[in-house]
């Protein structure tokens, strides 16, 4: 049968009647023929194509091997058809991603290469084995692979074909995953303009060098540009394959991540939802394929505070590849992570950690020392770090550092984010000039590859912006043990690239960007406040250094975000916020007002009415009408916050306690002093059940407790609070610190009150002490 019949009735799905005459034929040559005869070995061949055709990759594999084995028994080999044989097992191995079979398959071949072949077929398996050693992560050797089919194409066919520009492509992509950005961009621009020139865009090769260059502008965050070409992709696709095909699919998943950053939900959704309609139709509901939509899907919800959704789209990709894959394969392991970054950012920690630590042992049950067990590694210490169990933190975060740093030297992406994890804890346990080493590291690399321009470098500068702010708040004019949200977390749950083979980070959700106008916008729309004199007011209100160095790494946090993303996105409503923090920090209640409304009404117009960042705004909102002592406004909001987190945050989750504990004070202030007491006990047992009894948070909400029972006349209760406040900051900072300050001198006061002067006295004179130590 002629390899053209054969392939058409295939695709017409006779794949059995074809198979069945096939093996007849072959049944009968073996009885004619002795069993090295060649017409042996090509019926053989054509049975090994068809059990290709429909998937039956062992098949045909050993109809392809047991071909090769009838030529090599001819007395003289015929070396082209052998060739071809180890040409087509090598494409078969590649599209089954057994890509070490691939390439001892390739290097057979090419050992069959004439010498007097022409250049253009030693190009071809140069190429194939280039693609080889490029999906193994060895990209020295993709590359000299690649440049030597290069130099033979030009050879054979001149600068111009479109041979020239799919080989230009490949070397792009190797230039790609070894973060040399600006080496592939001319590459892959080239190649589009060959593709132009010689066989028109609407050509599938054409289109997925577009789809490369979309996704490397992607990378270099000029997402406007990156946008345009997908969507010129999707329109190749539709004309060439139809609006049903898989890669049109594989493009609006894309097009749906971009928009979703973007805050643009709505929009991503039905793209997703697309997507998820073209794989089911192509695949079934249990395809992996379906896995990768719904686990893009899960992202987007979680990302918009539908957490019930999110939940159900990545319990689906988790079932889907239970079923595909066993209940011990990677892919699975990538599906736990996900669930339990969700259950995390919810504050169930006690359902992560589980998830978690399951997925760690299936990554290394299949030895996977990668940058994928990496994350998972990673976002185990991130628990760790809530718990406060900051020794076993830092080992599991170094060690996914050294894991990244190890795999892949130059992917700067994941091992700026491991150092800024490194600085989290650093952070957490105090060490603030251990933590600014490790965030400028971070911004350094960011810098480096991405220019000071880029939406990555703005997320490091708002890392410093934060630190620098911390340390103002540290400075010796204020002791006041707060209670503030932990905005930290962000950085953790981090979702692996959502693909199906772990593809290069540049392709995950959430490292995706719009370029948005650089347009100059007020904060809010009758505030007349603009960018220009928000910088005004921030230069001129303070002069301590650490709030200055605060104030201008926001703004320049503020203008990159602005520029890049646009001025309505979430990512901007988060600086503002923070911004607020820095006002309020510095006294200035007005303009922290200001800023945490701007921050609430992008969020409103952004997010689903339930996402737990507008709850942020709205507490935000509240802390500064409580020191305004506008206390009704401020309950009213608190309330708003509450119910916000409540109905999308675990019961315990810090969030509430933070909530719980700033009514407390407020109706300590208004003597409502039953709902007080109540809150105040609910705060200190969440914050028991997620820290432990020995939390600087615990120790703020029992001060607050004692004061309202010794204004209440209730001493005898009191008293042992504030020893038990004293006591935990004391285990947390120390005997001299001052952020004992205040129990201090609640306490001396508490003593004075009782008539005890001895004890009284004694307080004061250590809390002078600590005074003069200042």
């Amino acid at each position: 049968m002629q390899k053209d019949l054969l392939v058409s009735l295939c695709q017409q799905g006779q794949f059995e009647q074809v198979y069945q005459t096939l093996l007849s034929e072959y049944q009968q040559l073996v009885e004619v023929h002795n069993g090295s005869h060649p017409r042996i070995a090509e019926a053989l061949e054509n049975l090994g194509l068809v059990e290709s055709l429909r998937g039956h990759y062992e098949e045909a594999c050993r109809y392809y091997r047991q071909a090769i084995a009838v030529y090599y028994q001819a007395e003289t080999p015929p070396t082209k058809d052998i060739f071809s044989l180890f040409q087509n097992l090598g494409q078969l191995h590649l599209s089954n991603q057994r890509f070490d079979l691939a390439r001892e398959a390739f290097s057979e071949a090419l050992e069959m290469l004439d010498s007097k072949e022409g250049p253009a077929d030693r190009a071809g398996i140069f190429n194939c084995l280039g693609q080889s050693h490029f999906f193994l992560g060895e990209y020295k050797s993709a590359l000299r692979y690649y440049l030597e089919a290069l130099d033979l194409w030009k050879t054979a066919t001149g600068d111009h074909d479109k041979s020239i520009a799919s080989c230009l492509n490949n070397i792009a992509e190797v230039h790609k995953c070894e973060n040399n950005l600006g080496e592939a961009q001319p590459l892959l621009e080239q190649a589009v303009d060959i593709f132009r020139n010689s066989v028109g865009l609407y050509h599938l090769d054409a289109a997925t060098t577009i789809k490369n260059l979309a996704s490397l502008y992607t990378a270099r965050g000029n997402h406007t540009q990156s946008t345009k070409l997908y969507f010129q992709v999707m329109d190749i696709y539709d004309k060439i394959l139809g609006k049903q095909h898989p890669k049109t699919a594989d493009v609006l998943i894309r097009l749906g991540s971009i928009f979703g950053t973007k805050g643009n939900f709505s929009f991503a959704e039905s793209l997703f939802g697309q997507a998820l309609d073209i794989m089911e139709a192509n695949y079934g509901r249990v395809h992996k394929s379906v896995s990768r939509v719904h686990n893009n899907l899960g992202f987007l919800y979680k990302r918009h505070g539908k957490y019930e959704k999110a939940a159900q789209s990545y319990l689906k990709a988790l079932k889907i590849d239970e079923e595909n894959y066993g209940h011990d394969h990677p892919e699975v392991a990538a599906d736990l992570n996900n669930l339990a970054g969700l259950y995390q950012k919810q504050g169930k920690y006690s359902k992560a950690r589980p998830l978690y630590e399951r997925a760690l042992r299936i990554m290394e049950d299949n030895q996977i020392d990668s940058s994928e067990t990496a994350i998972v590694i990673n976002n185990l210490a991130s628990i760790c770090q809530m718990e406060r169990n900051f020794e076993k933190a830092k080992e599991l975060y170094q060690h996914a550092l050294d894991i990244r740093r190890q795999n892949d030297p130059t992917d700067y992406k994941v091992i700026a984010a491991a150092l800024n994890n490194l600085g989290s804890l650093s952070k957490s346990e105090g060490n603030i000039d251990e933590a600014l080493a490790y965030f400028e590291e971070a911004h350094a690399l960011r810098v480096e590859y991405l220019g000071s321009s880029h939406p990555d470098t703005a997320d490091s500068l708002e890392k410093l912006a934060d630190l620098y702010r911390l340390k103002g708040r540290m400075a010796p004019q204020e002791v006041v043990p707060r209670v503030t949200l932990d905005h930290d977390g962000e950085k953790f749950g981090r979702d692996f690239p959502l693909g199906t083979t772990f593809p290069p980070f540049d392709d995950g959700f959430e490292i995706s960007y719009i370029e948005g106008p650089a347009e100059e916008e007020t904060i809010g729309r009758d505030s007349g406040v603009t960018t220009r004199r928000l910088e005004e007011m921030f230069a001129t209100t303070r002069t301590e250094f650490f709030n200055q160095k605060s104030e201008g790494l926001y703004l320049q946090t503020l203008r990159i975000r602005k520029q890049s993303l646009g001025a309505r996105n979430p990512a901007v409503a988060k600086t503002y916020y923070k911004m607020a923090e820095l006002a309020q920090q510095m006294d200035d209640l007005e303009r922290a007002e200001i800023l945490y409304k701007e921050s609430l009404k992008i969020r409103e117009a952004k997010l689903d009415a339930n996402n737990a960042a507008i709850a942020d705004s709205y507490y935000g909102i509240g802390t500064t009408y409580f020191r305004q002592k506008r206390l009704t406004d401020a309950e009213a909001v608190f309330e708003k916050a509450m119910t916000i987190w409540q109905k999308v945050l675990d019961e315990d989750h810090p969030h509430l306690a933070a909530c719980m504990n700033n009514l407390g004070e407020l109706y300590r202030r208004d003597e409502r002093f039953d709902k007080a007491e109540k809150y105040f006990k609910d705060a200190i047992k969440i914050w028991e059940k997620i820290y432990g009894l020995n939390h600087p948070n615990i120790a703020a909400s029992m001060n607050s407790l004692a004061l309202l029972y010794d204004t209440d006349g209730q001493g005898e209760r009191a008293e042992p609070l504030y020893n038990c406040a004293l006591l935990i900051l004391q285990n947390q900072y120390g005997p001299e610190h001052p952020q004992l300050l205040l129990v201090l001198d609640n306490l001396a006061t508490f003593y004075t009150k009782q008539g005890k002067d001895d004890e009284a006295l004694e307080i004061r004179e250590r809390a002078e002490k600590i005074r003069k130590r200042r």
